[in-house]
């Protein structure tokens, strides 16, 4: 396993501990926005090795909750993510440039028979060089005109 998809996990496991907050205040990162939810964290890794992370299908089900069978890292390709029950997650890219940004739809874990066709987010996966290694900022937000709400309004 990558040294990144470790850090990854530790992160994702603070994180789902958490408030909706960034994990980093600094004035150099994005803040959240309405129905989005921003992540920023610097990993003491390549960016090559952070992205093998994100893109690589073994690496990729390390820290997402279940297997991911399909990913076609393409613009308008797909991806399936399965969990142990059955339950799937379908995914559409939306861009791509390795080893900078991916960017894609995806909709929560479904049974079979119960898609939730209005409950998509897009998530924003941007890597930069920074001196300690490797920036990762994740932002989620809803699709616009999605029922899905990331956060209640203010």
């Amino acid at each position: 396993m990558y040294g990144a998809t470790v850090q990854l996990q530790s992160i994702l496991a603070q994180a789902q501990s958490s408030s909706n907050e960034p994990v980093a205040r600094r004035p150099d990162l994005p803040t959240p926005v309405d129905d989005a939810v921003t992540r920023a964290v610097v990993l003491d890794a390549s960016r090559s090795a952070v992205w093998a992370a994100l893109t690589v299908p073994e690496e990729l089900s390390e820290w997402l909750g279940g297997r991911v069978e399909e990913l076609d890292l393409r613009p308008e390709g797909r991806g399936v993510i399965r969990r142990d029950d059955g339950a799937t997650r379908r995914v559409r890219v939306v861009s791509v440039e390795p080893p900078v940004h991916l960017t894609f739809r995806w909709w929560p874990f479904e049974s079979a028979g119960t898609p939730r066709p209005g409950a998509a987010t897009r998530v924003e996966i941007r890597l930069a060089e920074h001196p300690d290694g490797t920036l990762l900022t994740v932002t989620e937000r809803a699709m616009p005109g999605s029922a899905f709400r990331l956060k209640e309004p203010s």
